[in-house]
């Protein structure tokens, strides 16, 4: 039985590297990713419900990719004690204003790695600040399969958090149309609703030691093998990120989170998802164009954040790193 579910586990993994690696036409999945979101085409709105305090804010602040664990002190709890303290200052600056508004942009929970309902158990008083001011969570590829099998749904449906869940929405601001969205939407390897047999292998191959306690096994030596492949993926993409963006070189796997936004904007004009603007986070770059704002992330040595003004009808994008108690400016 252990080494079935190890053989599982390794073919999966081995699977969706293959994926990632040159199994599939990057350039024609790219584009076949936006063609896929575009072809849903019902509107993009906020729920009713949770659109108001939205709406009537004078000020959002958006935040992206938080990657929140378990608080274990494991390695892939993202958010150590350091930043959890850092994030409720943060909260306490931003959280606590009547005209001020939080808008998550995605992968708030680490449900890859971490067991998302050992999340919400461990980090209820971090929760609690989240979820005291007005908010809109929009879900994003590490954090969207709370509805699946992988995570348990009814471990979120307690908390006040997990109320105000959502998918990409557009928000009118005055004379202009803001896209709202993680960045996964028009990613081809992430953009499932529900997780592929690979990358389910590969949650339960994180979350897991090997199960015959053989760090030996083909198994250990997979996971090993993952864990390389993802840490130098993300090397590549911190240090030639900003550089493959402005050039949108489309030899290359992380020009295409500019290269498919832009395609999506003109694909969907005349639409009822036409949009000015696009808010997201994703890469955990922060950038931003004329059009397209980037958030970044509180991961991998960052910690920024965005501000959109709402008080006039052209509305005013500001990005800006959290560090030392407070809000530094960052040069566009």
């Amino acid at each position: 039985m252990a080494i079935d579910k190890e053989f599982h586990a390794t073919t999966g993994m081995i699977t969706m590297m293959w994926q990632w690696c040159g199994g599939h036409n990057i350039r024609r999945s790219y584009e076949n990713a936006v063609d896929n979101l575009v072809q849903e085409m019902t509107p993009w709105r906020l729920p009713d419900a949770i659109g108001d305090d939205i709406l009537q804010a004078r000020r959002l602040i958006c935040v992206s990719d938080l990657h929140i664990g378990t608080g274990d002190k494991k390695p892939q709890d993202n958010f150590s004690l350091e930043k959890t303290r850092a994030f409720e200052q943060f909260l306490d600056e931003y959280g606590s204003s009547d005209d001020t508004a939080i808008i998550y942009l995605g992968d708030i929970i680490e449900a890859w790695r971490s067991d998302g309902a050992k999340v919400v158990k461990n980090r209820q008083a971090l929760l609690d600040k989240m979820s005291a001011n007005s908010h809109v969570y929009l879900l994003g590829n590490h954090d969207r399969w709370y509805s699946s099998g992988i995570s348990c749904r009814e471990s979120i449906s307690s908390h006040p958090f997990f109320d105000n869940m959502t998918e990409q929405f557009v928000l009118t601001v005055g004379n202009k149309r803001i896209l709202f969205m993680h960045g996964h939407e028009i990613d081809p390897y992430n953009q499932e609703k529900e997780p592929s047999s690979a990358q389910a292998a590969l949650l339960t191959a994180e979350k897991h030691p090997p199960v015959s306690g053989n760090n030996n096994t083909i198994f250990a030596v997979a996971k090993k093998v993952i864990r390389a492949c993802f840490g130098w993926v993300t090397h590549i993409r911190l240090e030639t990120g900003h550089d493959l963006t402005s050039s949108c070189d489309t030899d290359n796997l992380y020009s295409y989170h500019l290269h498919n936004t832009a395609l999506l904007k003109e694909k969907l004009k005349g639409t009822d998802n036409e949009f000015d603007f696009v808010v997201m986070g994703h890469s955990h770059i922060p950038e931003q164009r004329s059009w397209y704002h980037n958030t970044g992330a509180w991961a991998e040595g960052i910690t920024t954040f965005l501000e959109i003004d709402k008080s006039s009808s052209d509305p005013k994008f500001t990005l800006f790193e959290w560090r030392d108690g407070k809000a530094h400016f960052i040069e566009s």
